[in-house]
């Protein structure tokens, strides 16, 4: 352990802020680290599980479907009372910002603490990351550059399921770090979730181009491929992510992937045209298969308000590409009530 030198409390070895009183610790190249940066394989704030293997292996990569309900704008400073933590870093981190608002090394201090806790599950999720929220939000109010600040944002709204802002932070940072692998790789995979797959294929082939070792590109790249239905071209690029995988649990799920995609290839063009419908694609949580039913979770999809030329062409799409499956149901998720049951076969 080291010891600040401002407080003389003990921290970490690699903290680049003193927990205690937010003191900076050093000016040297020590590196923020996002969460969900170095560990985005697997380790994700969202907690839905999509089934069927294309979407589940998708999932436990690169996150859960996106929830356009979050914004970083909405959720940051709503003049909401201060939480009321009994982390003792916490409660000396919000008084030192408190009395130092214009101290963006104290809100960044806040921010890695708020950061620690949520992915240690410490405390209330939401409140701590809405707090976490409004930290960043303070950092780039006080430098919109923060590039630190913006990937932050950009993992954290990613795992909030907001996908059109984590594109946009996503951007934002790489326009200053354009040589980022983890972080391009991760952009690539919020325009898969966007529908984007010819830029998402375009944009990971040419970071392959420079890091032809990279597993995150080679995954996302045969996830994509996939979720196309280009089987073939999926297979190719998940035996090369296969010879990179970063820890033999990922290669595991991996091999579970390329092993399951020839058997659940009939799941796909349906649960890829539910996921690109424009008007549902956004609103999808998750799948659920129950023999030749697919149970599809909603959030806010009024779908008793759709006009039912538009719900006809909605359904119709789903019919043609039904694959194997002769029903689906629709789950509002908020309510928990059925939203509407309807046959694929007729």
């Amino acid at each position: 352990m080291e010891k600040c030198r401002k407080c003389q409390n003990e921290i970490p070895e690699n903290a680049k802020f003193c927990s205690h009183c937010g003191a900076k610790i050093s000016s040297g190249p020590r590196a923020f680290v996002a969460p969900g940066k170095k560990y985005a394989l697997g380790i994700t704030l969202g907690s839905l599980v999509l089934v069927g293997l294309i979407l589940t292996f998708q999932n436990q990569i690169i996150g859960n479907k996106p929830d356009e309900t979050f914004s970083v704008e909405k959720h940051a400073n709503t003049g909401k009372p201060e939480t009321a933590y009994v982390n003792p870093n916490l409660i000396r981190l919000q008084k030192a910002v408190k009395a130092s608002p214009q101290n963006k090394d104290a809100w960044k201090s806040l921010a890695l603490e708020l950061s620690r806790s949520l992915k240690a599950g410490e405390g209330d999720p939401r409140s701590l990351a809405l707090d976490l929220v409004d930290a960043l939000s303070q950092i780039l109010q006080l430098d919109a550059d923060d590039k630190e600040a913006l990937l932050l944002t950009a993992d954290l709204s990613f795992d909030m399921k907001a996908f059109t802002k984590a594109k946009e932070f996503y951007e934002r940072y790489l326009k200053l770090e354009p040589d980022d692998p983890d972080a391009t790789a991760r952009y690539a995979s919020t325009l898969t979730f966007l529908g984007q797959y010819n830029q998402s294929i375009t944009l990971l082939n040419a970071l392959l181009e420079k890091h032809p070792d990279s597993f995150q590109a080679h995954a996302f790249l045969a996830i994509t491929y996939a979720q196309q239905g280009k089987q073939e071209l999926a297979r190719l690029s998940g035996e090369e992510a296969l010879k990179h995988a970063p820890s033999e649990e990922a290669r595991k799920r991996f091999e579970t992937f390329l092993s399951g995609m020839g058997k659940k290839r009939q799941q796909a063009p349906l649960i890829a045209a539910l996921q690109n419908n424009p008007i549902a694609g956004p609103k999808l949580v998750n799948t659920k298969v129950e023999g030749d039913t697919v149970i599809a979770t909603m959030t806010m999809f009024p779908m008793e308000m759709m006009p039912e030329v538009a719900k006809q062409k909605f359904l119709s799409s789903l019919k043609a590409n039904r694959g194997e499956f002769k029903k689906i149901i629709f789950i509002d998720q908020e309510k928990k009530t059925m939203l509407g049951e309807y046959k694929l076969d007729e």
